[in-house]
């Protein structure tokens, strides 16, 4: 099965706006518009209660009434109708036109669940180091954003995992990033508004650490550095 991705489906709300970034404009159109909501994502909303009932409350965020996409100055209006109806698009392909959450049998087969119908069940044994949350230690060497500097201990993380992918929420960040993958590597990259977010990392066996980069790319503000990633403690 082929998950969406969190560009349509699960958005990152939070974008890079350090303390010396210009403030939001509050009386931009996407402010003023934030009243009533369009049929597509009052419809996409409701797909998403039936379809992943597990990221309802971050998509309603996002774009329900009142939702950051409505009123953090960052999109207008436009945008975030687009995204409610990219959104409804993609779980209607992947979970059946009703939003019943049956799989239709499209897509990645590396995420099968091996019977005829279901969404894959979620197992922390798919996640990298078997654990489906971390402790991540962060060294920027670029640090404008300010992620770095307004969180200096260790960041938590938890995860979602698939056998060839999996969702992960840096808690400094609090939305979801996907990333692919292969056992050994893995991936991730987002956009979102004028944001692009990518991670990546290895990982040899479960007693290792992870190793990897973090990179937040604002324009004229970045955070970026490596990281090391241990299973966190019971």
């Amino acid at each position: 099965m082929r998950l969406p991705s969190v560009a349509t489906l699960v958005l990152m709300a939070t974008a890079c706006a350090p303390n010396d970034a210009p403030p939001l404009d509050t009386t931009s159109p996407s402010a003023a518009d934030s009243g009533s909501l369009t049929e597509a994502c009052v419809e996409y909303l409701a797909c998403a209660a039936l379809a992943i009932p597990e990221h309802a409350a971050a998509i309603d965020a996002r774009l329900g009434e009142g939702g950051t996409c409505w009123t953090s100055g960052y999109e207008t209006p436009a945008e975030c109708r687009r995204e409610c109806l990219d959104g409804l698009a993609s779980l209607q392909e992947v979970y059946s036109p009703d939003c019943s959450g049956a799989d239709t049998g499209g897509g990645d087969p590396g995420n099968d669940t091996g019977d005829t119908g279901g969404s894959p069940i979620p197992d922390a044994a798919n996640c990298p180091l078997g654990a489906d949350r971390w402790e991540m230690e962060f060294a920027f060497e670029v640090d404008t954003c300010g992620y770095g500097a307004g969180n200096p201990d260790p960041w938590s993380a938890t995860l979602t995992c698939y056998p060839r992918d999996f969702a992960i929420v840096l808690d400094p960040i609090g939305w979801p990033l996907w990333c692919s993958w292969d056992g050994a590597s893995f991936g991730c990259w987002e956009k979102w508004g004028g944001t692009i977010v990518s991670l990546d990392g290895a990982v040899d066996g479960t007693d290792t650490p992870v190793i990897g980069t973090l990179d937040i790319d604002y324009g004229a503000f970045i955070s970026r550095g490596a990281y090391t990633a241990r299973a966190a403690p019971d």
